[in-house]
């Protein structure tokens, strides 16, 4: 471990910070080098590799965190490189022009073809899989159809998966966490029609058929979460209008828990870019925010709504009862609510949402108060009990960051700041918030990179200015501990639960107690790097909140208990005339014990007919409106601002700039150490996260 944090980058030069960003050496990588972008080992932050982004075939590795290089021949392009997150030393390359995949054992120091014709290829996960050494990896078989192989690097074995499932639909391969998802195009007698249908391996068994109780045209999936044991999925249906479903622990049997969500028209499905404003409270389990699609707007979202249960029930945002300025806001629920930007605020440059798995309960986002989502009257809100009760805390900026367990926030922007640029920061949870002066020039700030979990005080400036008519890259340190008052006492913290607001005296949340030791949100000073926020969980008593409508039921309305809209056929197989199921399945990730259980799992009797109750769906006129002349030109807005802010953010700085291992953080890599294993482009499968611009490396 080194002493201190090492920052690689290149521009038009390569070069490398040994003390956290505060000075950087230029340092020569290769005669005649140019480099596309850097890649570090998930686990050993000493190892890095250097693609070459000129004619040379060529790679450059570096075993003592960048301050040495050689160069290895390769015989393909390096387009991808992605590392183990298991085991430090192996790694696979992606050719994407020959669409070949390539292995390495030895930190990128010599390649083997793992195979050719490879669409999708995904590692092992860890703590899920047993062989760290496998790959996922769908590809052309010598049929000319695409299937499912895995290849352990160990024996260097090629098998496919799943032998029964047979051929599959090209780039519809999708693995997280527990499962594997898979199209297959199959033809629909009923509808007199062939429909893509998903398939889904759950703990690495076989493929089984997705299940869904309503046989409406399923064009597009998205998978929005699976890490709870549940499989969240947004389906974009023939008629554009997108829902979320909710599955079962298998992630075969689903039940609709949102209709008519707010996301992308069609065309942006079609070129693989998909977005759906839906989003996952990181610090709260169960919780999840969304948009609904407006019908009496074109192309912006209607209003926000927050779950607790996993989907079972959905609630309006209670708005703050006063605004930044202390006036009443005179707003109240059910008639007027809060509101949020989500992915919508993303293209627009905005990192409109953030939460934290270290900091609990605090949200930070951009958004408004009233009937329905604007995106003219814009201001930071902030939530320190998981989205239950918010304060409206200052004016809109582009990207918010949380640091030190919660204790501080960070905001920046790049409007109104011509010839000096600041950031500005919270220590109270957004009660007031200070101006730092980063520079005495326009700076353009792409983007707040902070340590892998947020637990420090140190967060890294990475942006533009103009010098001479041309832009050159700026990258400003900042250390917030001295800006801090002191490091916290012991009678700054208190007890806090987290709770579904439905649980009422008991403040349960998904069956059991969470206890956190946190900072009180009007004391200003820091928890520091031993700082540890007690989490207690003891199980609860069942409530119906602890259930979710099974497969098959549904709630007709937000009030409503679960009623029968679809016949499971797989009961009533055999001639019978009638089955027996319960309304109602327990959420996977619940931990509730007794209570109302036995009797919400119960069984009833229904009969194996079609006769059932017709289902109410709300229309939405989002993705039909380009027929309407107003409606073309606001679709090319939001294309232009899709290719403004939404590409190009994705390709600078984040390959451009590596923060290897530093003393901030003793733990071992997160989630942000920006190893998409999704690269090929993509058709009617889409996991969420890969569309997600935190990359950081």
């Amino acid at each position: 471990k080194q002493k201190h944090e090492t920052f690689l980058c290149f521009f038009n030069y390569y070069c490398r910070s040994i003390d956290g960003g505060r000075t950087f050496k230029k340092l020569i990588l290769a005669s005649g080098a140019k480099p596309s972008y850097i890649s570090v080992s998930a686990l050993d932050r000493n190892a890095v590799v250097i693609a070459e982004g000129g004619s040379k075939k060529v790679l450059y590795y570096s075993s003592n965190a960048g301050l040495n290089f050689t160069t290895v021949p390769i015989s393909f392009t390096a387009t991808t490189i992605v590392w183990n997150p298991s085991i430090g030393s192996y790694a696979v390359a992606y050719d994407r022009s020959a669409r070949t995949l390539y292995s390495s054992i030895n930190y990128g120091q010599s390649w083997k073809m793992v195979k050719s014709k490879v669409s999708r290829y995904y590692w092992a996960i860890p703590m899920i899989d047993r062989d760290q050494t496998m790959i996922y990896i769908e590809a052309v078989g010598g049929d000319g159809e695409y299937y499912v192989y895995t290849k352990n690097l160990r024996t260097n074995t090629l098998n496919v998966f799943d032998q029964n499932i047979g051929a599959i639909l090209p780039n519809s391969l999708v693995v997280s966490d527990q499962y594997l998802f898979v199209y297959k195009k199959e033809y629909d007698p009923q509808n007199s029609l062939s429909n893509e249908t998903m398939y889904v391996s759950y703990k690495r068994q076989s493929f089984k058929k997705a299940l869904f109780p309503i046989l409406d045209f399923h064009k597009h999936h998205m998978i929005m979460d699976t890490t709870e044991g549940q499989v969240f999925l947004a389906v974009n249906h023939n008629t554009n209008l997108t829902n979320i479903y909710v599955s079962d622990a298998s992630g075969t049997k689903y039940t609709l828990t949102l209709n008519n969500v707010y996301a992308a028209p069609e065309i942006f499905w079609r070129i693989g870019r998909p977005f759906v404003d839906f989003y996952k409270v990181n610090s709260m389990l169960g919780t999840y925010l969304a948009n609904k699609a407006s019908t009496g707007s074109i192309f912006l979202p209607a209003n926000t709504l927050i779950t607790y249960d996993a989907g079972g029930t959905w609630m309006h945002l209670k708005p703050p009862t006063v605004d930044k300025n202390g006036h009443p806001t005179r707003c109240s629920l059910p008639k007027c609510s809060l509101h949020l930007a989500m992915t919508f605020g993303n293209l627009l440059g905005y990192d409109s949402l953030v939460s934290s798995k270290s900091a609990p309960g605090l949200i930070v986002a951009t958004g408004n108060y009233g009937k329905r989502v604007s995106f003219v009257r814009r201001n930071t809100f902030v939530s320190v009990d998981g989205g239950y009760t918010w304060k409206e805390a200052q004016d809109p900026y582009p990207d918010y960051a949380i640091q030190d367990y919660g204790s501080l926030i960070i905001s920046s922007g790049n409007s109104h700041q011509i010839n000096k640029t600041y950031i500005q920061y919270s220590c109270d949870s957004g009660k007031t918030w200070n101006k730092l002066l980063v520079a005495n020039r326009t700076l353009y700030i792409i983007n707040l990179l902070t340590a892998p979990g947020q637990k420090t005080l140190v967060t890294t400036v990475a942006g533009t200015m103009r010098v001479n008519n041309h832009r050159e890259w700026v990258i400003i340190r900042l250390n917030f501990t001295a800006l801090l008052p002191r490091k916290c006492r012991a009678n700054d913290y208190f007890n806090w639960s987290a709770s579904d607001p439905l649980s009422g005296k008991n403040k349960c949340l998904l069956g059991q107690k969470q206890v956190f030791k946190i900072r009180k949100p009007s004391v200003c000073c820091y928890n520091g790097n031993y700082y540890k926020p007690f989490n207690q969980r003891t199980s609860c008593q069942c409530t119906s909140e602890d259930f979710q409508c099974n497969y098959g039921f549904q709630r007709l309305d937000s009030s409503s208990n679960c009623s029968v809209i679809a016949v499971d056929q797989s009961m009533c197989d055999g001639g019978s005339k009638i089955y027996m199921a319960a309304k109602y399945r327990k959420v996977a990730s619940d931990k509730c014990k007794g209570g109302v259980e036995k009797e919400m799992l119960s069984l009833h009797e229904f009969p194996c007919v079609d006769a059932l109750p017709p289902v109410h769906r709300e229309s939405t006129n989002l993705g039909l409106y380009v027929g309407v002349p107003i409606g073309v030109v606001a679709f090319v807005v939001v294309i232009a601002v899709f290719y403004r802010f939404g590409t190009t953010r994705r390709s600078s700085p984040y390959t451009r700039l590596a923060r290897l291992a530093g003393d901030d953080d003793g733990e071992g890599p997160s989630d942000d150490d920006g190893t998409d294993r999704v690269i090929a482009s993509t058709r009617s499968a889409f996991k969420a996260d890969d569309f997600d611009d935190d990359e950081l490396l």
